[in-house]
């Protein structure tokens, strides 16, 4: 029999303990030689006024687990998140009672995850491996799937990691793609490396308009954005990463890419898998205006990055954790045939 305890997020001694039980599951049970570090994107959460949160950990015989149950104000699902568990389903199925028996009290009729509580954070299963081949991305221990599907939860949503071909159908320099954007009245310009508030304040509201139509997606104000572009500015590979903006400076169009730490630790001897030995530019984001959609501006700028890369010696280019129904994703597909290397999917059930 699991004991169940209920985390008072707003008591700082309950919310270590709820992060020392992740802690403390994925050292017992996740490959290592990457370490794992938590995720405290709860911070944003508590206390919020638009949503309820609650906190449980488990223990038994066979071992602890913890998880979090989030209601939004604007949304009829509820989202479960933050669950680490070790591999016992009678120890997983009590978890998810608690938190589902919370859910339904706030009248949920579907539940969604893993979501650490909304998209700006992590979430989602990775399918495919327990070992990460790149920075950010989703892992965990594979046994997480079997239980939350023999709990019955099923596929809500997939997700790819892909490898794209090196040699582009379409060659193309920064000043004929500049020439490009300049018959739509556009620029192409290199994404700031400092960027000021007022960028940022753009930025927030590019982003809202590209995924306000993705119902998992959920505002954060903006001073939150700004922490979180902060954070991505130390790990920005800003010869790579591109902005298409309007003779206003509004952006239409974003192609973000970031360093391969793990890379960068083989370099230096801190890791040892030759996995890692390959040089690599990861391409985590896509996204163009809903106005401007359809226009050929992704492809664009997919071009334009993958011949800068090709340029600096990159052995590799990724598109990483891409929506399979984006529209940009899809047609990237389309244009240069990338090859499907991870897979990850969102989990869902009717209560």
């Amino acid at each position: 029999m699991s004991e169940i305890r209920i985390i008072n997020p707003e008591i700082n001694a309950d919310l270590e303990h709820f992060y020392a039980v992740g802690k403390a599951v994925r050292n017992s049970v996740a490959f290592q030689e990457i370490g794992w570090n938590d995720d405290h994107g709860l911070d944003q959460f508590i206390g919020e006024s638009n949503l309820d949160l609650q906190l449980f950990t488990a223990k038994s015989n066979e071992g602890i687990g913890r998880v979090a149950a989030v209601k939004f104000d604007n949304q009829e699902e509820g989202i479960i998140g933050w669950f680490e568990c070790a591999d016992s389903q009678t120890l997983s199925d009590s978890l998810m009672n608690a938190a589902i028996d919370f859910l339904k009290s706030y009248g949920c009729k579907k539940v969604i995850g893993p979501i650490n509580g909304s998209t700006w954070n992590n979430y989602r299963f990775n399918k495919t491996a327990e070992q990460p081949i790149l920075p950010g991305e989703p892992f965990q221990p594979l046994y997480y799937i079997r239980l939350w599907e023999k709990y019955g939860f099923n596929e809500y949503s997939t997700y790819e990691t892909t490898l794209a071909p090196n040699d582009l159908f379409e060659p193309m320099t920064m000043a004929e793609g500049q020439e490009l954007a300049e018959q739509f009245n556009l620029k192409v310009v290199f994404y700031p490396t400092e960027p000021s508030s007022e960028f940022l304040d753009k930025m927030y509201d590019f982003y809202h308009a590209c995924f306000q139509s993705n119902p998992l997606f959920h505002s954060i104000d903006k001073e939150a954005y700004h922490k979180l572009s902060n954070k991505f500015a130390q790990i920005l590979n800003a010869e790579h990463s591109l902005l298409v903006t309007d003779k206003e400076d509004n952006p239409i169009a974003v192609t973000l890419t970031y360093n391969d730490v793990y890379h960068e630790l083989y370099e230096e001897g801190k890791i040892k898998d030759p996995l890692h030995a390959k040089r690599r530019l990861l391409i985590k984001t896509i996204a163009t205006h809903p106005e401007w959609q359809g226009k050929q501006i992704g492809t664009l700028m997919i071009n334009l990055v993958h011949n800068l890369a090709n340029e600096s010696g990159y052995e590799e280019i990724y598109h990483l954790l891409m929506f399979n129904n984006n529209l940009s994703a899809t047609k990237g597909k389309e244009k240069f045939v990338t090859k499907k290397v991870r897979e990850y999917a969102i989990y869902t059930m009717d209560l």
